[in-house]
């Protein structure tokens, strides 16, 4: 096999195993919110302040593991591997708003964007053990 070829099968790798993980953290996070929100009994008009800070985290965590894996570029990382899971977030908001796209929604998207940039920077800059 060519360089390139070995280089494109571990890119493509990164990129389903960074979207495996995330869909798992997504899952998890969001289980674990759940239960927190329903022993807290939290007023209905804060579900969906609550449930953007839980896909900003996600988000986070997802930029963060994919900086970490290409230990390179944490902003474009940390953007680009969001991409997919970030765009289904979306998708699921709009359908629940009856796709209308507000400027909440929107703002949204760029909090998740900008949360995953920026665990893709920390997980880049951050001191690792040799």
């Amino acid at each position: 096999r060519s360089k390139k070829t070995r280089a494109e099968n571990t890119a493509i790798t990164t990129f389903i195993n960074v979207q495996i993980f995330s869909a798992g953290c997504y899952i998890v996070v969001f289980l674990i919110f759940s239960l927190i929100a329903l022993v807290a009994d939290l007023p209905q008009k804060y579900d969906y302040y609550f449930s953007v800070l839980i896909f900003m985290l996600c988000s986070f965590i997802t930029g963060f593991y994919a900086g970490n894996k290409l230990r390179q570029n944490g902003l474009i990382a940390g953007i680009v591997y969001s991409i997919p899971m970030n765009t289904l977030t979306m998708l699921i908001s709009l359908f629940f708003a009856d796709f209308k796209a507000d400027a909440t929604i929107i703002i949204s998207a760029l909090l998740l964007f900008l949360s995953s940039a920026v665990g893709g920077i920390i997980a880049v800059n951050k001191r690792h053990r040799r």
